[in-house]
Order: structure tokens, then sequence, then C-alpha cells
């Protein structure tokens, strides 16, 4: 199926940019049923299609799709009790807190656990936070007092006035240092307050609580924690002396013990026992999100290692809903639980009988699978994706993880050798475009990690079998194979028109790299027209211009300015400098749409970007390019803390006068005795060639996006063109009548007075007499075409895309 069979339904307006991102990937299926780790939908032939998930609901389905079992369960529910009631006793709830102390207690040998419930994974997180908070402020209380003793103290018996200063200013330092803590690459949650946790830099988009991301080095993570540490002191009220103490400023630390979205990765036992020290010896609180890594999705209960760590709090969802209801818990120490927590958390859905009833279904399910659980426990998925990586150590950079969550990395290499792929990979959605092709050829899903997004996950259910995997390993060798081989065919035929015999445009090798080198001359630019799209990205040659447009317009929000070319240019004097490309895939016709559909800030703020990412290499200069300087107002919307920004408007103006006469002396036309057209009077480039090309003019004619008798605007700008003329050096007929007239009397009275030698109009048909035409507007469009010049004309075209027929 290609792509252009389905754009009619990706680009309808009512679809979110996710829907339309899907589409244009062929990623969009409608699955009908489910079996185990299978799932079915029917193509466009209504042929039912089976397909291997490995997604499995992002750990969600431990019982697989539609267990029998299940199925038979939820047929009872409608014919329960009453679910949504709240402030009432619920007898499934306490079952299920029963069953998951008994848990926990069996995991870690610790009694004493109290349970908190909510709806999904992130919302958990939320009270976590609530708790830790609440925990913090208790503990910080205390120490508050202790310092408030002290000052009383010293105050009532008229102390050591340094000492109280020293204890006052301690009292506004404790207020001041408040740290949430979590890993580098981590992820729990996307509502504001999971969104703070979050270890990349999708949070800075949204004004959440600061935290701090911590390196998952062992040695470096013991040195954060040392430094974070506040010493205070206060006088003992026993003996009246001078001590010093420690706290550990730390409202909680956040860990997954296998962090999923980062691409499953492990936290280093060394790690592990540092952050038992500290909750040891300074009351550090630890919260394991263990949402998609527990319940036995690496064969224990637990996925974090209680021989060396217990956690205060542990995080619980996905799989506990088994896959039929959204429920999610939290299993907290009974000493670290704030009584009062209700004031401070409630759910109008949370805590509901259906829910709760259904959690306890999947503990007797789970816990009569106990031969699968020793299964898992042995970890034969990660053996056997390990000796596949050995057979592809050229594509397969790594394997990783436990039980039944496991991943694949990619070798990125493998994919900077075409501008197809690194289109995808400057979008941030390769690993989409991988598991298109996986879906497409193979009919197996896979998605990429959220933070990673070369890694792949495996979360199959507990009935994934050798066969299954047998079935995996087979289509993900195609898929190695087309890659070594370079099958087009295969790798993008599903999702892109491809031509019989498709070309790659290989990417050169200094374009495969992230780097800009040092004090270079950078110049920010991108396609002119969808031609020129197709010459860089050859496999999209398949499309028409106006799909490709389209397409462009979807994906904008997604796309940034990348490395296209890096070159070296030498001076008259043999000094060498390197150029480079700041390329964007977006055509000047998608600019202008942009402008138009109100997209200018997203634009301006997608060319700051490159400014910024060169000024990081300490460019010597920036160029703007295309539409890239007309969006931002020739740059005045822009700030360069180093480099020199520049639109090269000038230069352009200078060269595009020097090649018009050129042209008029090989042609021995004398400009005096010739009438000149200037379209798009009002840019940036054309108003300065206006100014200086006029004067030389028998007459001109000035052309303005808007009418002169009627705007107020143009007729400002063409007083203002006229006052620049009148105060050039030329000598002419039009300067010297100027030297005559007051230009600060009405636009009609001066029109009148000069029409014999200059005019404004916005007829486009006024140009129809000129000997001369200059056309340059910020039109992505054809405005002049041949039945608008009288023959033998001369054209000086300078916009990009052309304006010219």
């Amino acid at each position: 199926m290609y792509l252009n069979k389905e754009m009619k339904k990706t680009l309808q307006s009512n679809q979110s940019e996710k829907d339309q991102f899907l589409g244009l990937l062929n990623l969009d299926k409608k699955f009908i049923d489910g079996k185990k780790d299978w799932l079915f939908y029917e193509d466009e032939s209504q042929v039912t299609q089976k397909v291997l998930d490995v997604v499995g609901s992002f750990g969600v389905n431990l019982l697989g799709y539609k267990n029998p079992i299940l199925e038979q369960y939820a047929q009872k529910l409608p014919h329960l009790r009453p679910s949504f009631i709240q402030v009432s006793r619920n007898t499934e709830l306490e079952k299920l807190s029963n069953q998951l102390i008994s848990q926990i207690h069996q995991h870690t040998s610790k009694e004493n656990w109290v349970c908190e419930y909510a709806n999904t994974g992130t919302e958990i997180i939320e009270v976590s936070l609530k708790i830790a908070w609440l925990n913090y402020n208790e503990r910080l209380e205390n120490i508050k007092q202790e310092i408030y003793y002290s000052i009383n103290i010293l105050k009532s018996s008229n102390g050591d006035k340094k000492l109280l200063l020293q204890l006052e200013q301690q009292l506004e330092q404790l207020d001041r240092e408040k740290y949430l803590l979590h890993f580098d690459g981590s992820f729990h949650g996307k509502t504001l307050g999971a969104l703070s946790l979050l270890g990349n830099e999708l949070k800075t988009k949204f004004g959440v609580q600061q935290t701090i991301s911590c390196p998952l080095d062992s040695n470096k993570f013991h040195q954060l924690l040392s430094n974070l540490e506040f010493h205070y002191t206060i006088i003992n009220p026993r003996t009246h002396r001078v001590v010093e103490k420690k706290i550990l400023p730390v409202v909680g630390l956040f860990i997954e013990p296998l962090q999923g979205e980062a691409g499953v990765i492990p936290i280093p036992i060394a790690t592990l026992q540092t952050i038992a020290q500290f909750q040891r010896d300074r009351n550090l609180l630890v919260i394991s999100d263990e949402i998609q890594c527990g319940l036995w999705r690496t064969g224990y209960f637990s996925a974090l290692q209680s021989s060396i760590l217990v956690a205060d709090l542990y995080c619980f969802g996905k799989s506990l809903g088994a896959g039929i209801s959204k429920i999610s818990a939290l299993v907290c120490k009974e000493e670290k639980y704030t009584k009062t927590l209700f004031e401070y958390h409630s759910s109008t859905f949370g805590e509901d009988y259906h829910s709760a009833w259904v959690a306890n279904r999947f503990f007797e399910q789970i816990l009569d699978h106990s031969a699968q659980i020793e299964k898992i426990k042995t970890n034969w998925i990660y053996k056997r994706l390990k000796q596949f990586q050995n057979l592809n150590a050229d594509i397969i950079k790594d394997i990783r993880g436990q039980g039944n969550m496991v991943a694949i990395e990619l070798n990125i290499d493998i994919f900077d050798q075409s501008f197809i792929t690194k289109f995808f990979d400057d979008l941030g959605k390769l690993g989409y475009l991988v598991s298109s092709i996986l879906l497409n050829n193979e009919n197996i899903r896979i998605l990429p990690t959220l933070s990673n997004p070369y890694t792949f996950r495996l979360q199959p259910s507990l009935y994934f079998s050798k066969k299954d995997l047998d079935f995996f390993l087979s289509g993900f060798q195609h898929f190695c194979s087309a890659i070594r081989t370079n099958d087009l065919q295969y790798l993008f035929g599903k999702t892109l028109p491809l031509q019989s015999q498709p070309k790659l445009n290989i990417t050169p090798f200094e374009n495969q790299t992230v780097e800009i080198p040092e004090n270079s001359a950078v110049f920010i630019c991108h396609p002119i027209d969808s031609n020129h799209m197709k010459d860089i990205i050859q496999l999209t040659r398949g499309f028409s211009n106006e799909t490709l447009n389209q397409i462009n317009l979807q994906l904008i929000d997604f796309q940034e300015f990348t490395i296209y070319h890096i070159g070296k240019l030498n001076n008259n004097k043999g000094k060498a400098i390197d150029i480079v490309f700041l390329g964007v895939p977006l055509t000047s016709a998608s600019f202008y749409d942009g402008i138009r559909n109100g997209n200018r800030s997203k634009l301006i703020s997608k060319i700051q970007n490159a400014v910024d990412y060169a000024n990081k290499f300490n460019a010597k200069s920036i160029g703007l390019g295309q539409y890239t300087s007309i969006i931002t107002r020739n740059g005045l919307a822009l700030q360069s803390k180093k480099a020199i920004l520049t639109t090269g408007n000038a230069y352009t103006a200078g060269l595009s006068i020097e090649a018009l006469e050129k042209t008029m002396r090989t042609k021995q036309l004398n400009p005096s005795e010739l009438q000149i057209g200037i379209m798009g009077a009002a840019g940036n480039i054309i108003s300065v060639m206006a100014e200086i090309l006029t004067p030389s003019f028998k007459s001109s004619v000035l052309i303005y996006n808007a009418n002169p008798n009627s705007v107020t605007k143009t007729q400002k700008q063409f007083l203002q063109f006229l006052k620049k003329v009148r105060l050039s050096s030329d000598s002419s007929k039009l300067k010297s009548i100027l030297q005559d007239i007051r230009l600060d009397t009405t636009y009609i009275e001066v029109s009148k007075k000069i029409e014999k030698y200059c005019m404004a109009s916005n007829d486009i048909k006024m140009v129809k007499n000129c000997d001369i035409i200059v056309i340059g507007t910020n039109s992505a469009k054809v405005i002049l075409e041949t039945h608008h010049v009288k023959k033998g004309a001369i054209i000086l075209d300078l916009s990009v895309p052309s304006n010219t027929s």
C-alpha cells in the first residue's frame, strides 16, 4: 500500500498530528482481534493479516490478548455490585491490598506496609510525589524547631551575634534548597508533576518543578549526593553546646530498576548500593517506579533487588489491570505514610470496585502460572537475542534487559547513508520508520523507546513461546539483510511510491556528523521548491508537488534545521574557511503557507534554534537564505550572541544590478530610453534596487501588493521611496522634479506631478509596456505570465521560487 493512496485520509483536518504521522508511515492498522501475543487486522483487500505484537501495550498485556479466563471474568463485570461508591468499604480493594502487601513482604522480608490507588501510572507517581513532599516537610519542620529554639536561646541571653546571624541564614537556605532527584534517561509519566522527573529535555517545554537528573555511574552519583549535603548548626537543649548536624535536602529519589523509555537500562548494582547507603545514613526517601518493569515482568514481583535495596515506596500499574481495567497501586512503608493523605489525594474513578476485582483476578491468574514465571526468570529471550546479535553485529549494537522486558539497540551508523533516512532521523522519527518496515514487510509490531529512538523494546506476554521468538528473529533477519543489500523496495516500497528502479541519494560522509566545524561560516537555508526537494531526497519523486507540500505542512512541528552540506571556501589569499549549510526539508511554499496559517512564530523559533546551534560551535557568521530572511523580518526577530548575522540582501542586490547592467550593455540598450517595471517594490531587496535603478530609466512603474490609491501603508512606502531617490547622488529628470515637490503632502498630489516618470500601482497589467521587469516578491507562486509582458522584454527574477512562468 503506497502513501499517496492514503493521503486523502491522512490529511483530513480533523486528525491529530499523531494520527497523520501514523498514516504517513502506514502504521495506522485497525486491529480487530487478538490472541496471546498476536493481533489481527483486515488489509485493503479484506484479507485478515496476523501480526506478532511484542509491544504488549507497553507492558500492559502480561497475560496476553483476550486471555480466555479473563474473558470469562469480564463477562461477570456487569453483574457485580455498583462500582463507584466513594467513602465506603470496598472488600475487593481490601483483598487487593492484602495481596500486594503479602507479595512485597515476601519480596523484601519487611513488614508494615500501606496501599494507595489511582487510575494510571502517572497518577500514582503524583501520589508518591505528595507523600515524598509531606515526609520531607515533616522532617524539615523538626529541624526548623531545633533552629528556632537555638535562635530564641541566643536572643534571650544576648548571645553570640555572629552565631545568631548564621542560624537565621540557615533557615532561609533550608527553605530555598529542596531537591527532587531522578536518573538520566528516566521516565515517570507526562502529567506536570511526573514530567519534572523526566530525564530528557521534553520537560523544558513546561514550567515544572526543577529537579536534578543524576548520573547512573555510582561514583558520580555518590559525589553529587555528597555535594548536596547541608551542614547546619544548633544549640543542644540538654548540653547547651553548639553542635553541627547534616541533612540531605532531598525530597525523594525516584528510580526505575529497569528504565523502559531510556532503552531498557538497568541501574548498576554499585549505584543501588550507594542509594542504600544514603537511605540508611541520610534518611533518603526512595521511590521505586515499577509501573512497567514490576509485577513479574522480570520474573519477580518487584524488579528491584531487595538484597541490595528496599525502597520506601513501590509504584505498580499497567499489568495490574490485566488488559481489562485501568488501575495503579502504591505500596508504602507505614512509617513513611501520611495518614492525612486523603486531604491531598482523591479520585472520582480511583479505588473502584470493578478495577480492584479485575486486579485480584490478575493475581489469581499470575500465581497459577508458576511454570511460565520460572521460565521468565531464566532470561531465555535475552539469551536468544544475544546469539542473534552475534550473527548481526554490524546491525545490532546491543541487547539489554531481563525476563520479558528486553531491548534491541540498532547501530546508528547504518542509517546515516541517505537523505531519506536523514529526513526521518531529523524528525526524531527514524525508529518509527523501522517499525513501519517490520510491520508492513514481516507482520511484526515493535516500537522504539521514548528517549532512545534506535532502541526497540520487547514486552511480550508470559505465553510468548519459542515459536513466536523464531518468527520474530526470522523477520528481523530479513530486515538486517535488506539493510546490507540496500533493498529499497523492501525498506521503503510499502510506504513510498517508488519508481521501478529507485536510486538512493547517498549523503556525503562529512554530512553524517552532528557537529559543525569551529569558526565556520554557516548558511541557514531550505529547498526552493518541491522539485529541488526531490533532487535532495530522491525517494520522494513519486509524490506530486501538492502532496509533498501537504506532507511538509503536516510535519512542520517535528522538523528542525540540521547539517545538509559541509565544504570549504578559499579567499583570494588562499585562506580556507569551512562553510556549513543548515537545511530543513521545507520548501518556500511550505514557509509561505506556514506564515498564512499563523505559524510564523513556530518557524522563527526553528530558525533561532539553528542560530543557537551555530553559535554553540563558535560560527563566525550566519547567513539567512530564502524565506529564513523573509520570515524573520531580515533577521530582526533573531538573536545571535556571537556570530555576525546577515541576510546577504545587499550582496544579492549588488550582483543583480551588475547582471542587469551587463545584459543591457550586451544588447546595447540605453536605460534613459527605457521603461522599467519593479514588482514587489516594498520588499527588502527589490526596494533597494528600485532606489538605485529608477533614476537611470526614462520612466518606472512600481508594483505593490496593495492598491496605493486606497491603502495608506502602500502610499507611505511609495513616498518613502521617493524621498530616498531625492537624496541619492544620481542626476536624473525624476530627481530634479522631486527637488521641487513637497513629499510631506498627499500621495495623490505627488503621484499626479510625477506620473510621467514614476508611478505606483498594484495592477500587474501596468508592466505590459515595460522594457525591463525586475520581480522579487514574497509569494511562492507564479505571478508573471507571458501575456503580462511585451515581446523582447528583459526579466530579472530574484524570487525563490520563481515568480515568472
